[in-house]
């Protein structure tokens, strides 16, 4: 089953400041976010009652800020958004993606950073263990914003994250794979081929009746199914060539079944 995913606005939706001032007349315990997200540990753990989401988007918009700007501790919070605004990449989205199961989530951060031409980067954290003892982990490997989390079998996942690129006509989609054991978690991607992650970018459709691209998982068949478009110079114009592949999941990852391709010019039916 694919997750939805809950957007939250970092500013609109903040109970905290970057100094932790608690805003609300009965907010979680601000050290009880403080060890969540004290980053001196690979993972953090903290036995207490749930805290709200927005906490975290804050308290993980306050590190992102304090990265970039020297000397952020002797900033008061307005110092530190007037210098962070003023001369660094912007925090352009933000999102909570939950898995179906609610056993864990994951915090992106999207940044854009324009100067001669725009660049997108991304940072991610991870909660986990939701039903127990909340943990939270930075996560190196940076997820790009989720499109969508399928639970494969306990304690593995499917992640499908995307990028959209700068200039907003590419869309980029690649796949991962997540596993839990106890505090071990472990992220790989999907090979299409050998060598090849399942990994793609698609240009913004100039070819009638295509879909756009994408990765899925169908839980009925136990396959993960995927499209995409790449471009091939004619003397004539652009060539579209559109993949289409089907993958089964063998031994803790997926192994391509089969791929076909086509020609589709634009313009053409």
């Amino acid at each position: 089953m694919k997750t939805n995913i809950i957007t939250f606005i970092v500013i609109a939706m903040a109970v905290i400041s970057c100094n932790g001032n608690q805003k609300t007349k009965t907010p979680p315990k601000q050290d009880t976010i403080d060890q969540l997200t004290n980053e001196n540990q690979p993972i953090n753990t903290v036995n207490t009652q749930p805290t709200t989401d927005s906490l975290f988007l804050k308290k993980y918009e306050c590190k992102i800020k304090k990265e970039f700007v020297e000397n952020a501790k002797t900033l008061t919070e307005e110092q530190l958004d007037s210098i962070f605004n003023e001369t660094f990449p912007r925090i352009i989205d933000t999102k909570i993606t939950y898995s179906p199961d609610s056993t864990f989530k994951i915090f992106t951060f999207t940044m854009e950073d324009c100067g001669a031409r725009c660049n997108v980067f991304y940072y991610s954290w991870l909660h986990f263990n939701l039903k127990k003892q909340e943990k939270a982990q930075r996560l190196e490997t940076q997820f790009k914003a989720i499109d969508s989390i399928y639970k494969i079998e306990e304690n593995k996942f499917l992640i499908v994250d995307r990028e959209v690129g700068a200039q907003h006509d590419v869309t980029c989609l690649s796949a991962s794979l997540i596993s839990f054991a106890q505090n071990n978690i472990k992220i790989q991607t999907v090979k299409r081929k050998l060598n090849k992650d399942l990994s793609f970018c698609d240009q913004e459709n100039e070819t009638p009746n295509e879909k756009e691209p994408f990765i899925k998982y169908d839980s009925k068949k136990k396959r993960l199914i995927y499209s995409f478009r790449s471009y091939n110079l004619k003397q004539d114009g652009i060539a579209d060539t559109v993949w289409q592949g089907q993958m089964k999941y063998l031994g803790n990852n997926f192994v391509l079944e089969k791929e076909t391709f086509r020609i589709a010019t634009p313009g053409n039916q």
